[in-house]
């Protein structure tokens, strides 16, 4: 808890004019849901289809590519947590 107060304090007490810049870090820390990623390391596409509840649910051509793309939705999803 002292340390998210202390991390709040460091980039909060900037003032109001770097407050676009804080909102665009944000935001681009949060999990892309949507679109089209072109990723390295994949031997055949991959669908991630989320439900409305925001669960992932993956489908690949073969179990390596699953377990790539798991990995992968996992680290967007709860990289904070691991």
């Amino acid at each position: 808890m002292v340390v998210f107060i202390v991390a709040l304090l460091a980039i909060g007490c900037g003032g109001g004019s770097d407050s676009d810049g804080l909102k665009s870090l944000a935001r681009e820390s949060l999990a892309r849901i949507d679109g089209e990623l072109i990723l390295t390391g994949l031997q055949a596409p991959v669908e991630v289809v989320r439900d409305q509840f925001g669960v992932p649910h993956i489908y690949a051509q073969n179990i390596d590519d699953l377990f790539f793309a798991q990995g992968y939705v996992m680290a967007q999803d709860r990289l904070w947590q691991m």
